[in-house]
């Protein structure tokens, strides 16, 4: 009997989940979704248990599950390897561990990960590695941060909703790890950190299962394993949208200038930062952080480009007397130009300019306090310190901001009535000269004699405008 050979159809162009299985998926995802899977055994310890208050069901079935699927979600090979940890428990005792990424929610009730952060809010050591693929896993996880929101800010306009980071916040980092600074800062670095891997998630999803040549209803059916079928569906709809497609091409344009790679691979600013603290016991400038991190293991630069500023950037250390302090006028910021705001480059995440470009003497440098979670030195005073001055600085701007919009609509208050009293009785009546006369007095009095500034500082009892630039 002759044997028919059957021609075997080649696999369309990044389709992930054939149709033809989709009834299959929504059926395992509703049990997933109905009974998350239980956790993974964890020698000597027991698992994190669920909190009784209801609106936390959700982040901790979340919990229950990472432990089980945490490696799938976080595919890089980080997330099946051990960092050596110190860990605080209850009591205040510290004990070393080897903790997989995985494995971070079955450590024992009361048992915290100790994370180091620096002066510029940024988390350092093997401790940020091991943080930085918990947070992966959270990003990933649909049911905690949804890909169907258009944004990851501005809850108003289609962004994630700040309940959400400040649940998983305090659900899901803090039972388990001990941040050396102010929680204000070790809050920033984890939903910065989330934020970003949340949107890288969001593209690799659409680079893989989306096809030009398919309709949006096939692409709608053509949903990814453990992403629920009506956030996949908004999800497309987002990114089919004209307005999200131009702005996709203007991204895609605005990468396409950056000429220049780096090669740091997965390893933070921080964390890298750190170890050249230690090879060479000072604290690494901008330029030399932008050395080494365009620079390959041979020793050669990643291009030309890249050459040519590195020895720009030489020739202006080797001019300044203040090489390793970090400021606007450092020689990064003299060869590449002005920061954007919300971020400094060659400091990584958590690095912004209200706590990086700080006056070095107004540092204080090895004074710490300690915490009564801790027990012993955790985060400095100057970090603490500058906080409340960024805090105070921006609500005296907005003090200001208010000043000026109320002396604004005085004004004009103040003209439109005497316009109305020249109109309407063809002057001002007597009653009300000495009311205009003293205004206008007080008004020629405070005329700033330069355009720079429309108001005078309280210094300025001299007669002397202070001017602004």
């Amino acid at each position: 009997m002759s044997i028919i050979r059957i021609p075997v159809m080649p696999r369309g162009k990044r389709i992930k989940n054939p149709l033809k299985f989709v009834d299959e998926r929504e059926t395992n995802n509703a049990s997933r979704s109905l009974q998350p899977p239980a956790p993974v055994a964890y020698e000597d310890t027991t698992s994190v248990e669920a909190s009784e208050a209801p609106s936390q069901a959700p982040f901790q079935a979340a919990a229950n599950s990472i432990s089980s699927d945490g490696a799938t979600r976080c595919s890089n090979s980080k997330s099946s390897s051990s960092w050596n940890m110190e860990i605080i428990d209850s009591t205040n005792m510290k004990k070393k561990a080897k903790i997989k990424v995985k494995d971070v929610c079955n450590l024992p009730r009361g048992d915290r990960v100790i994370v180091e952060v620096d002066e510029e809010g940024a988390a350092y050591g093997e401790a940020q590695g091991l943080l930085a693929g918990y947070c992966g896993i959270l990003a990933t996880n649909a049911r905690i941060f949804p890909i169907s929101f258009e944004k990851w800010s501005g809850q108003e306009n289609g962004g994630m909703p700040k309940s959400f980071k400040d649940e998983c916040f305090d659900t899901m980092i803090k039972p388990h790890f001990h941040f050396t600074s102010t929680e204000k800062i070790a809050y920033r670095y984890c939903i910065q950190s989330i934020a970003k891997k949340w949107a890288t998630y969001r593209q690799r999803l659409w680079n893989e299962f989306y096809d030009s040549t398919m309709r949006r209803e096939a692409l709608v059916n053509n949903v990814p394993n453990d992403v629920p079928r009506d956030q996949w569906a908004c999800f497309v709809n987002y990114r089919l949208k004209p307005s999200t497609v131009e702005l996709c091409m203007k991204n895609k344009e605005n990468r396409s200038k950056q000429t220049i790679p780096h090669t740091c691979g997965s390893k933070s600013n921080s964390r890298r930062r750190h170890e050249m603290y230690l090879e060479t016991g000072k604290k690494p400038s901008r330029g030399m952080m932008y050395i080494e991190t365009h620079k390959r293991k041979d020793g050669s630069f990643v291009n030309n480009e890249a050459l040519t500023i590195v020895e720009q950037i030489e020739l202006n250390m080797t001019q300044s007397n203040t090489q390793f302090e970090v400021s606007p006028n450092d020689a990064v910021g003299k060869v590449l130009g002005p920061e954007h705001s919300g971020r400094v480059r060659c400091m990584g995440m958590g690095a912004a300019p209200t706590n990086t470009f700080r006056n070095v003497r107004s540092r204080l440098n090895g004074m710490t306090i300690s915490t009564n979670s801790a027990g012993s030195s955790s985060p400095t005073t100057s970090a603490i310190l500058q906080e409340k001055i960024n805090n105070l600085e921006s609500d005296l701007h907005n003090s200001q901001q208010k000043v000026i919009s109320l002396e604004s609509k005085l004004q004009q208050s103040f003209d439109m009535m005497k316009a109305y009293l020249m109109m309407k009785e063809g002057g001002i009546p007597e009653a009300l000269v000495g009311f205009f006369s003293a205004r206008e007095a007080n008004d020629a009095e405070s005329e700033p004699t330069t355009p720079f500034d429309a108001r005078r500082s309280a210094g300025d009892s001299n007669g002397h405008p202070r001017t602004n630039i």
